[in-house]
């Protein structure tokens, strides 16, 4: 049960350090295999099992070659995991399309704002609160995706 819950959170932790490496530009967006990775990082390390933290030898310990053999085991589900979710889930780029949206928002109003010589964002702030934002990060979102379509095909 402890072993499970630590590939769990290993998996977790996976996907939100693959989902800062592409939002920080680390990573492309268009990687779809665990096995891609390692051309920008040491994909190893992702999901914290190269970590010598007291808890993976307590939960994990390897003192002996089947003690290893199971080590081994749950960090190969942990990539076969992460190696899946990269495969089937947008939510990779998550991260990375929430920060495009809020860039080319702040952008657009930054603008606005200089054009027009204004010295505060408070119109901004209240004018952009509520459905009139949700509307137009959809909008944006859906740009977004469309443009890491593109890259992926090559275009």
């Amino acid at each position: 049960m402890e072993q499970r819950r630590f590939i769990n959170q290993a998996i977790e932790l996976g996907q939100r350090q693959i989902q800062e490496a592409i939002a920080s530009g680390q990573i492309p967006p268009t990687v779809t295999e665990f096995g891609m990775l390692h051309q920008f990082l040491d994909a190893n390390e992702i999901g914290g099992l190269c970590d010598s933290a007291e808890e993976i030898r307590r939960v994990f310990p390897r003192e002996s070659a089947e003690q290893e053999a199971v080590f081994v085991a749950a960090a190969n589900r942990v990539q076969r995991a992460l190696d899946d979710w990269l495969a089937f889930s947008d939510d990779r780029n998550a991260l990375l399309i929430e920060r495009c949206v809020d860039d080319a928002l702040h952008s657009a109003c930054r603008a606005v704002q200089e054009r027009l010589k204004v010295r505060s964002g408070d119109v901004a702030g209240s004018f952009f609160a509520g459905r009139s934002t949700e509307q137009l990060n959809a909008l944006l979102t859906e740009y977004v995706k469309a443009e890491i379509a593109a890259l992926g095909d090559g275009t």
